[in-house]
């Protein structure tokens, strides 16, 4: 009949009955005709249909980035021409894209405005969707019984539609519930149900994912025996289909088993091919924003295949895993070339960023007036729409980027290249917490070994926890102190104490803890070491690499005490720190009050060799981006200096001090990122970072930063600070007063 428009609709149906087969090939194939056709024709519903549609397919085959880019697309068009029912579709996945990566808040408001819209419509097939879609979200943060009672919903409106397929999901995620709760009766009566409505129509990924949980489920019981062929099926299945989520989950399954079973050497075989399905999936993310997140909940596989490792006595490989665990984003952003958001995007796009930062900061403004607790709850929920929003122009500049495309995935440090970098006088001590043991590698020059402490990890936390209340509050905390001297440093001490030198690679709740305030019942673990911290020994590479000669004079730059508008916000000793700097250093630019200005910062901070802010410092919990340092705003800058700023600076200092509240503090994302200021800036090419752990006291911190600077005229970085340390120590004995100072990066 020459309808271009029926034609189009169809081979977006042919796509999405080869996508519930899990032909994705074949779904994108048709997919692709469909796009073009409709693009050629200016069918515009139909064209966001069809990178809805590939957003999807995409999404089931693990490549999250291009699934956020298909979904922003189709949105677009669909605001455009106020298709409700496409943005309703479009939501529910985008709230699934964010779920998979881990970002719950985000995926709740994606899905809750999908299942609103799906009402308005009168859609019952459509809230059936969103209702199973909070379930899930529900059950990642581990509140099963509102994940089921979201399910039961899901469940109800799929059997008023006599939807097999929909009573399909609807079991397999009941069943997933019921089995984190330990309701192992209710689980399997679910997941069989499952199999059943799944095998009958050949909805191959619901059947795939269901199978997987029917080994999950032999496994609870004890019944490895029974579960090992499972997953074996499972995985090889979700190899045939390529769903990467279910082929590591089936392979670690099955490696869990055979550890149980003593088949160690096959166990590790099994826990390899998850992680290999693990990094490659990865690799395929180029852009950070989604890398933070992917880790999250992959961490254990690692964690159980280094377990195996070290009970197999491959010390070194074990290592090597730890490694390929922790902080792959930032040492892939490392490794490859930056991007300039001011030179390296379009005009257009970068327009669009401005002008949402200044949204931002009218918000962030109209917040500071607001007296109100309703009105200040509400506006305080704009403020991080809007900063989500601004997160997301962020992501579609790098997608366009051409620098993006040749993003490689940098490998992690190997132990021969390590040895290089750890000069004779230095040991380095690399953490990993585990859910009943604490694993320390300590490595000096050609030499690496390894030492376990049994410990269960929430007690750890509560520990932790424990210690760092007491420290902000100046409460007596010897006890504690020797209680966590004896389980981190105690049971390594022997390997370094002959050397001078000691660096920390911390894990999980150990970025938290300052090593300094360890206290062994005589003296603390500063008083015996300098020390230093690096988020993983493969980011040594850079900062240690770094190292530039210095032609003349060295140049330094002191900001201190801005001014933020109110005296309450007044630091007049961080004024007298900027100063007295002058001190040390004969060629040194001191701004203060009004001439601190963020806008100065950012146009000359490439110029110096040595940075000191002396600031009000804030960490945002919800959006670590933005993250900042308060310095004074003009028509130029909002005096908000942020995360996301510094990342696309190009500054060449050998120090940067950040003497303010929290600067050291960033939120940890899976494989133990950290998205804090210390990042941003050896990400932007600083070599070493001093920031702080907590609130400090100004008066202490003032004394303190003038004898690290007046030292450092003399001696090395770790050594400046120790002694600093010591010397304020003497002055204010409580650990809160001198020890909340960490180095970051190269200590020499």
């Amino acid at each position: 009949l020459d309808n271009t428009e029926k034609v189009v609709e169809t081979w977006l149906e042919l796509g999405l009955a080869s996508e519930k087969r899990a032909y994705f090939d074949k779904a994108l194939a048709y997919y692709e005709k469909a796009q073009a056709k409709a693009e050629k024709n200016n069918l515009r519903a139909s064209l966001s249909k069809s990178f809805l549609y590939q957003g999807n397919t995409q999404w089931f085959q693990g490549n999250y980035q291009k699934a956020f880019k298909f979904q922003k697309m189709s949105l677009a068009i669909a605001d455009e021409i106020g298709d409700k029912e496409q943005q309703l579709f479009i939501h529910n996945t985008l709230g699934l894209i964010y779920w998979t990566l881990n970002d719950s808040a985000r995926s709740l408001t994606d899905l809750n405005t999908s299942l609103e819209l799906a009402i308005e419509n009168d859609s019952i097939l459509d809230q059936a969707s969103a209702y199973n879609n909070i379930g899930l979200v529900y059950r990642k943060d581990k509140d099963y019984p509102t994940s089921i009672k979201y399910f039961n919903k899901a469940l109800e409106k799929d059997v008023l539609l006599r939807s097999k397929w929909g009573q399909g999901y609807s079991h397999r995620n009941l069943g997933m519930s019921y089995l984190r709760l330990g309701d192992l009766d209710q689980a399997e009566g679910h997941i069989k149900k499952a199999i059943e409505l799944s095998s009958e129509i050949k909805n191959n990924t619901n059947l795939v994912k269901a199978k997987l949980e029917l080994g999950n489920l032999n496994q609870q019981r004890g019944n490895c025996k029974a579960a090992i062929p499972m997953y074996k099926e499972t995985a090889k299945l979700a190899a045939d289909f390529n769903i990467p989520e279910v082929s590591w989950r089936a392979l670690q399954g099955e490696g869990l088993c055979l550890a149980k079973m003593n088949r160690r050497a096959e166990a590790i075989g099994s826990y390899k091919k998850a992680v290999a399905v693990v990094d490659q999936m990865r690799a395929a993310i180029k852009i950070e924003e989604f890398q933070n997140g992917f880790l999250t909940d992959k961490q254990d596989v690692y964690k159980e295949l280094i377990i195996l490792l070290l009970d197999d006595g491959k010390v070194e490989e074990a290592f090597n895993f730890a490694e390929r665990a922790k902080s792959r984003s930032f040492i892939d952003l490392l490794g490859n070339q930056k991007i300039s958001l001011k030179d390296d995007v379009s005009q257009k796009m970068y327009d669009r960023l401005v002008d949402k930062k200044k949204a931002i900061r009218n918000i962030e403004e109209a917040l500071a007036k607001v007296e109100d607790d309703e009105e200040r709850k509400q506006t305080a929920a704009k403020l991080v729409e809007a900063r989500n929003a601004y997160q997301d122009i962020l992501i579609e500049a790098k997608e366009q980027n051409p620098e993006i495309s040749s993003f490689v995935t940098v490998d992690s440090i190997e132990l021969k290249d390590l040895y290089t970098l750890v000069e004779d006088d230095v040991a380095l001590v690399e953490y990993l917490v585990t859910k009943s043991e604490l694993v320390a590698w300590v490595i000096v020059k050609g030499q690496i070994k390894v030492v376990r402490t049994p410990l269960k990890e929430a007690d750890f936390k509560s520990l932790i926890d424990g210690y760092l209340l007491r420290m902000q509050k100046l409460a007596p905390l010897e006890d504690k102190s020797i209680q966590l001297y004896n389980l981190i440093v105690k049971p390594v001490e022997a390997l370094f104490k002959d050397k001078r030198v000691v660096g920390i690679i911390p894990h999980g709740l150990l970025h938290y803890l300052s090593f300094a305030s360890l206290y062994d019942g005589e003296s603390y673990l500063v008083e015996k070491h300098p020390l230093f911290y690096s988020p993983s020994a493969s980011v040594l590479k850079y900062t240690f690499g770094r190292k530039r000669k210095i032609e003349g004079p060295i140049k330094v730059l002191a900001l201190g005490n801005p001014d933020l508008g109110t005296i309450n916000y007044d630091l007049p000793l961080a004024e007298m720190e900027a100063n007295a700097i002058k001190w040390s250093y004969p060629e040194v630019t001191v701004l203060t009050k009004e001439k601190a200005k963020e806008s100065w910062l950012q146009k000359h901070i490439g110029e110096f060799h040595i940075i000191h802010i002396a600031s009000h410092g804030e960490f945002d919990p919800i959006n670590p981006l933005f993250s900042s340092l308060k310095l004074t705003k003009d028509d130029e800058a909002d005096g908000n200096f942020e995360v996301n700023e510094v990342f696309s600076l190009d500054i060449k200092a050998d120090l940067v001090t950040l003497s303010a509240c929290q600067t050291g503090l960033g939120d940890i994302k899976g494989g133990d990122e950290l998205v804090g200021l210390n990042r941003a800036f050896i990400y932007a090419g600083t070599h070493t970072i001093v920031s702080s752990l907590w609130r400090v006291s100004d008066i202490s911190t003032a004394i303190l930063i003038k004898l690290f600077y007046r030292n450092y005229s003399q001696e090395n970085k770790g050594e400046s600070l120790r002694k600093a340390q010591l010397s304020v120590k003497q002055l204010y004995p409580h650990p809160s007063y001198w020890a909340g100072f960490n180095l970051t990066g190269d200590y020499r």
